[in-house]
């Protein structure tokens, strides 16, 4: 039986590697939903996302990842309903 994983590259003097197997489903397809409108692959996606959460000093600092940021934590609370946006 074949396992579904997730690898994680990650590229510096050495090549470090990562599998992750046994994920649920529900993990493996929020993982890939993510990364799409991350507008990253689900390796690029998960790369940054450990190395922020345990190398803070490296954090990525990508134009507009604020922007992510934020939308992840309406998200976490069930979003926010601004309506339309006033025309200008």
């Amino acid at each position: 039986m074949k396992s579904d994983c997730i690898e994680i590259n990650a590229s510096t003097a050495i090549i470090a590697l990562m599998t992750i197997g046994n994920l649920p489903d529900e993990t493996k397809r929020l993982i890939r939903i993510q990364a799409a409108e991350n507008d990253r692959s689900k390796e690029e996606d998960m790369r940054e996302r450990l190395i922020r959460e345990y190398i803070p000093s490296e954090k990525p600092q990508k134009l507009g990842s604020w922007v992510n940021d934020i939308v992840s934590l309406f998200q976490e609370i069930g979003g926010a309903d601004l309506g339309p946006r006033p025309a200008s």
